[in-house]
């Protein structure tokens, strides 16, 4: 089986992995059942314009066969990092569902 091979691009500067740019956003585990309705809500309430190239959503297997779902709900304020910063309708999502949101960082892709 072939392997993609990370390249040089010709005229932009090589970042090693390492020292790869994150953004931070609220994250926050969620039951399987109720993945499709909350990922639905956040994608008109609170898009990842910036972030397109980011799942939203990761799968876990955990021992015993049990799965376990963290989703991205929304940006963080890279300099005020409290979850009451949350949007509003992102905090109702938070509410409705008894969520429990954590602040975690994802690559950033930067466009030029």
């Amino acid at each position: 089986m072939d392997k993609w091979q990370i390249i040089h691009i010709p005229n932009k500067p090589a970042i090693p992995p390492n020292q790869q740019p994150t953004v931070n956003v609220f994250a926050s585990m969620v039951e399987p059942k109720l993945a499709n309705t909350i990922i639905r809500r956040l994608n008109q309430v609170a898009p990842l314009e910036n972030l397109r190239h980011v799942k939203r959503i990761q799968k876990k297997f955990l021992e015993g066969g049990k799965t376990q779902l963290s989703m991205i709900l929304c940006l963080a304020d890279e300099n005020d990092n409290r979850m009451n910063s949350l949007p509003q309708d992102v905090q109702e999502l938070v509410n409705s569902y008894q969520l429990s949101p954590f602040i975690m960082k994802v690559g950033h892709l930067f466009v030029f």
